[in-house]
């Protein structure tokens, strides 16, 4: 588990979750790991779920984390997908003045993707129009 600098409360957070795994034994690898309906961790004896080889949650089981998550909020099971976040962190980024080149290799993306330019969401088009300033 990789050591990165966070905001307070995501690091109250991160510890949080990082608890329980150590509990289980689990110091490194992914965080996100599958749970499957006995409550066993992925990479775990027991573990009678789906997840990759080193544990790390399904595209599923995100999916559903995120619908569960935007139901008991109110959001409804239709607003808000696993790309929701990915794009609004991509978009989000970008917004606070981050280059492309940084925001793709920190989501993944590679090098000049044109994939990437597709999860940067327009937020304001006529604040960030690039025509605003040639008088059109």
């Amino acid at each position: 588990m990789r050591q990165t600098r966070c905001g307070t409360s995501s690091c109250e957070l991160f510890r949080a979750w990082k608890a329980p795994l150590a509990e289980h034994g689990i110091t490194t690898g992914p965080v996100l790991r599958g749970i499957d309906r006995h409550g066993h961790i992925a990479g775990r004896p027991g573990w009678a779920g789906n997840a990759s080889a080193d544990g790390r949650m399904s595209g599923d089981g995100i999916a559903r984390v995120i619908k569960d998550t935007a139901a008991r909020a109110g959001l409804g099971h239709t607003a808000i997908r696993g790309h929701s976040l990915r794009a609004g962190g991509a978009t989000g980024a970008y917004l606070g003045g981050a280059d492309l080149v940084s925001i793709g290799r920190h989501g993944g993306w590679s090098d000049g993707s044109n994939a990437l330019l597709r999860y940067i969401r327009d937020v304001d088009r006529w604040q960030k129009n690039p025509m605003h300033g040639a008088g059109l």
